[in-house]
C-alpha cells in the first residue's frame, strides 16, 4: 500500500504487483510488459495442463516408485517392485504426492482423478521454471527475458517432463528458481535460505544431481563467505525434510542413500535394465533435435558467454549421468533445460547481430518466438518423440478398464511380457491381482482351480485362445496393431465369481520370486 499527499491510501493493482515481482525494477517497467508475461505464463499453464491430462507413463518409475507407494500407503493396496523391497528409494516424493492422491480419491473415487491431480500439481509448480527463465534472461536484456520465458513456456521437452510424477521433473522445478535466487546479489538472508532449501530438496529427490548443483551454486555465489551460512542452512533444512518424510514412513533417515549405492553401484542391479556408452546422452540429444541442432548449437554457444557457469553445470550433470552405466533420457532433464535456456538467450544475441547487419524484420522478438515454436513442434513430432506421446497409455487404460468391470473379483495378468504391469494406482479397486507367467501357464496347463481365481484377465493377443477356452471373452485390445505382436494385449472377462487363489500366485509374491 502507498499513501498520497492527501492521505488517501493507494492499493497497487494486480498488474503493478506482478510487474514488481517479475522485474524488481530491472528493465521490466515498460507498459504492457506485465500483461505480456501473464499471457506467456497462461500459455505455459495451458500447455502443461494439457500434457498432464494425457494418459502417458513415460517411464515405469513414475508409477511404481512414486505414485504406487503414495496410493499404497493411503489405501493399503500396492504392487511392490524390487527397489521398494530393497529400500533404496527415499519416501520424500511419494509423501509429496499423497495430498493430491488423497484429494482425488476423496472427490471422485474410481475415476482416476487422483492421478490427474498429482500430475497437474507438478504441472502448476513447473511454472517456476518459466519465471526463472524470464529472470535469468532479463538480467541480460528485456528481449532476452521475454524470449527465454516464451521458450520455457513452449519448448516441448520442458513441457513434456513438467507433469511427470518423477523426481527428475520436480527437481528441475526447484533448481531453476534456486539458481535465480543465488545468482542475484542480495543482502536478504531469507533468499539464500530458500535457495539452499530448494537445492537440498532437489538433491534428495535426485541424488545424482549433487555435483551439478554444487557447481552451479558455488560458481554463481563466488567468493561471498557471508552468504554461505544461510545457503548451507537451507540445504540442511532440505535434507531434514527428506529425513522427516522417511522417519514418518518408518525408515531410518538417509539409510536409503547407502542402500542405493550398495545395490546399484556395488552390485550393479540397475544394469540389468540396460546399459549404454558414455556418449549416449549426446547422441540422444542430437537425435531428438535433428536438423534443429544446426540452430540450437550456435545459440547455446552464444548464450554460454552470458552464463558460463550454467553451461558448466549442464555439462557436469550430463557427465555425471554418463558415468552411470544405466541411462535414461529423463536423467538429464536439468542439463537439457539449462542448454535450452542458454540457447534461448543466445538466440536473442544472434538476432541482434542479424538486425545490425541486415536491418530489423519488423517485430524481431515476435519472429524469433515464432521460430522457437516451430523448432519445438519439429522436435515434438520427430520419430523419437512421437513414441513419447503414447508411452504407457494403453497399459494404463487397460488397468483402469479392468478395475471398472462391475463384477470384478480378481485380475489375472496372464503370460504378459511386461513386468511389472499392474498398479493399484490405475486399478483403484480392492481386488486380488495374480501373476500367471509363461512358465506357470505351461506347467499347470491353467487348471480350473486357477481359472476360477479371477474373472478379468490382461494378456497378449497371441495367447487369446488359452483364455477363450476358459470361458473368457475379449473386452478390448490395445498396444500394437498386429495381433501376433506380444505388445498387442487385451482385456478379457468371464461370467461368475472368484475362488481364493493360493498365495503363490499373488502378483507381489511373483515379483519377489523373479526379483523384479
Amino acid at each position: 500500500m502507498g499513501n498520497t499527499g492527501s492521505g488517501q491510501v493507494v492499493v497497487p493493482s494486480l498488474t503493478d504487483r506482478l510487474r514488481a515481482w517479475l522485474g524488481h525494477g530491472e528493465r521490466a517497467g515498460r507498459p504492457g510488459d506485465a500483461t505480456a508475461l501473464m499471457a506467456i505464463v497462461g500459455l505455459a499453464l495451458v500447455a502443461r495442463l494439457v500434457v498432464g491430462a494425457l494418459p502417458i507413463v513415460h517411464h515405469e518409475d513414475e508409477v511404481w516408485q512414486y505414485l504406487e507407494p503414495a496410493y499404497g500407503e493411503l489405501t493399503g493396496l500396492w504392487i511392490r517392485t524390487w527397489d521398494i523391497r530393497a529400500g533404496i528409494r527415499s519416501w520424500l516424493m511419494p509423501v509429496l504426492l499423497m495430498p493430491p492422491v488423497a484429494l482425488g480419491r476423496a472427490l471422485a473415487p474410481g475415476s482416476g482423478l487422483h492421478v490427474l491431480l498429482a500430475r497437474e500439481m507438478l504441472a502448476l509448480a513447473s511454472l517456476g521454471v518459466v519465471w526463472a527463465f524470464y529472470r535469468l534472461g532479463l538480467r541480460v536484456g528485456r528481449g532476452h527475458g521475454f524470449v527465454a520465458a516464451f521458450v520455457a513456456a513452449t519448448w516441448v521437452e520442458i513441457v513434456y517432463f513438467a507433469p511427470r510424477t518423477s523426481s527428475d521433473g520436480l527437481a528441475l522445478t526447484l533448481l531453476l528458481p534456486a539458481f535465480v535466487l543465488v545468482s542475484e546479489p542480495s543482502d536478504l538472508r531469507k533468499r539464500d535460505v530458500l535457495a539452499g532449501f530448494f537445492c537440498g530438496v532437489a538433491v534428495m529427490l535426485r541424488l545424482q544431481l549433487a555435483p551439478a548443483v554444487a557447481f552451479a551454486v558455488l560458481g554463481m555465489v563466488g567468493w561471498q563467505p557471508r552468504r554461505y551460512p544461510a545457503l548451507v542452512g537451507g540445504v540442511l533444512t532440505g535434507f531434514a525434510l527428506d529425513a522427516a518424510a522417511n522417519a514418518v514412513m518408518g525408515e531410518p533417515p538417509f539409510l536409503w542413500i547407502w542402500r542405493n549405492f550398495a545395490v546399484n553401484l556395488v552390485q550393479g542391479k540397475s544394469e540389468m535394465f540396460g546399459v549404454a556408452p558414455p556418449w549416449w546422452y549426446f547422441e540422444r540429444l542430437f537425435e531428438g533435435w535433428h536438423v534443429g541442432a544446426v540452430l540450437l548449437v550456435p545459440a547455446i554457444v552464444f548464450g554460454a558467454r552470458r552464463y558460463p557457469v550454467l553451461l558448466g553445470a549442464a555439462l557436469v550433470e550430463i557427465a555425471t549421468m554418463a558415468l552411470i552405466p544405466h541411462k535414461e533420457f529423463r536423467f538429464i532433464t536439468l542439463g537439457l533445460c539449462l542448454l535450452i535456456l542458454l540457447a534461448a538467450i543466445g538466440s536473442v544475441d544472434l538476432l541482434d547481430l542479424a538486425v545490425r547487419r541486415f536491418g530489423s524484420p519488423g517485430r524481431p522478438v515476435v519472429a524469433l518466438c515464432t521460430l522457437w515454436l516451430a523448432l519445438s513442434v519439429l522436435v515434438g513430432t520427430s520419430p523419437t518423440f512421437l513414441e513419447y506421446w503414447v508411452l504407457g497409455a494403453t497399459e494404463a487404460q487397460a488397468l483402469r478398464q479392468a478395475g471398472q468391470v462391475p463384477a470384478v473379483c480378481g485380475i489375472g495378468i496372464y503370460r504378459h511380457p511386461d513386468v511389472p504391469l499392474p498398479a493399484y494406482t490405475f486399478i483403484d479397486r480392492p481386488v486380488p491381482v495374480l501373476m500367471i507367467d509363461e512358465w506357470l501357464a505351461v506347467r499347470t496347463d491353467h487348471p480350473p482351480m486357477l481359472k476360477s481365481a479371477y474373472n478379468v484377465a490382461i494378456a497378449p493377443g497371441v495367447v487369446a485362445d488359452d483364455l477363450r477356452r476358459g470361458g473368457y471373452r475379449e473386452l478390448s485390445c490395445g498396444g500394437s496393431l498386429h495381433p501376433a505382436d506380444p505388445r498387442h494385449y487385451c482385456v478379457y472377462v468371464r461370467q461368475g465369481g472368484c475362488a481364493r487363489a493360493p498365495a503363490y500366485f499373488d502378483y507381489n509374491a511373483g515379483l519377489a520370486r523373479i526379483d523384479r
